[in-house]
């Protein structure tokens, strides 16, 4: 019963229905919460590769230290 509780629920970036934003580029990231984000993680689609570079980053630091 929760997905049609979701077709009616609205994305803050568009204001459209879910089911009618699913070919809009309006995406959020789920690390940083950034709407419409043009390049996702190369394994990830609910994270921007902004956010994919700064933890890959973090990591390499933390491999050299």
């Amino acid at each position: 019963m929760e997905w049609a509780l979701n077709e009616y629920t609205y994305r803050e970036c568009c204001d459209q229905e879910v089911r009618a934003c699913d070919d809009c580029e309006c995406y959020s990231c789920n690390r940083c919460g950034e709407n419409n984000y043009d390049a996702s993680h190369p394994s990830d689609s609910d994270v921007c590769f902004e956010c994919f570079l700064i933890e890959k980053e973090f990591r390499n630091e933390e491999i050299d230290s």
